[in-house]
């Protein structure tokens, strides 16, 4: 009932049924705000915020991160259930983009619009690591999927919306849940958490190869509209994606492992 309830409200909220309605909406007039954000978070990165906290101790942000994956846990699994009640109009074989006037093309564009505002809230992960003095994990994996999905997400929602990129939201909402649910319980008590960290990574694995695999249907789908130069990209951007957490698994889940053993 209380999910039904929030579920209800965003359904509510309407992009409209044209271009110029869709627009209007935050970061969507112009590519020049996404720019901005995306400058202003690389600064941020790697000059304001190092330049911010040479001469300061680690904030101790544990009360303001435990209320903010609160917030990812409850809007990602809002998301997620608003994506699954449109995924029956989808197909893994061809989903061409959702750009007609119809009710349900323009809620599919709404989760669409609201899952590119949720990848802009993910830069406060990379805020939080400046500013407690965590610079470590933010490594290229890191950066590649922050910055490369807030960016991806939002292109294709000025061009191609929906389509098969529904199919990213579905998964991608689903395991931001369970991620930010073991980030949740971990700053409550590390103790309880410590097991999940490896069947995480494996997860995010699982999500990617599920992508991978739909994306490369489409395009040798050639029958299908939905545009090959994007679905290319899709791909080497995933292939990427797929690498960079794998070298993450084998060097922290296998090569320690066997170097342990070894000890």
């Amino acid at each position: 009932m209380f999910f039904t309830t929030f579920v209800s409200f965003f359904d509510s909220y309407s992009l409209g049924t044209t271009d110029s309605d869709i627009d209007n909406h935050l970061f969507l007039d112009s590519p020049v705000n996404v720019i901005t954000v995306l400058l202003a978070y690389v600064l941020f990165i790697f000059k304001w915020g190092p330049q911010i906290m040479k001469s300061r101790e680690p904030f101790n942000l544990k009360t303001l991160m435990i209320i903010y994956n609160v917030v990812q846990v409850f809007f990602n699994l809002i998301l997620f259930i608003m994506a699954a009640r449109l995924m029956p109009n989808f197909s893994a074989y061809c989903s061409p983009a959702n750009i007609s006037h119809t009710a349900t093309d323009v809620a599919i564009r709404k989760v669409h619009y609201y899952y590119v505002l949720l990848k802009f809230i993910d830069f406060f992960d990379t805020v939080f690591f400046i500013l407690r003095k965590k610079h470590s994990q933010i490594s290229l994996l890191h950066l590649h999927h922050h910055i490369g999905i807030a960016s991806t997400t939002w292109v294709t929602l000025k061009t191609i919306p929906g389509g098969v990129a529904m199919f990213v939201f579905l998964v991608n909402t689903f395991v931001h849940v369970i991620m930010y649910l073991y980030y949740l319980i971990n700053l409550l008590d590390r103790t309880k958490t410590m097991w999940w960290k490896k069947h995480l990574t494996q997860l995010q694995l699982v999500q990617h190869f599920f992508v991978f695999i739909v994306f490369f249907i489409h395009l040798i789908n050639y029958e299908c509209s939905y545009s090959k130069g994007f679905l290319i990209f899709y791909l080497m951007n995933t292939l990427t994606t797929i690498y960079l957490f794998s070298k993450f698994y084998f060097k922290n889940y296998i090569f320690k492992k066997t170097h342990s053993k070894a000890i």
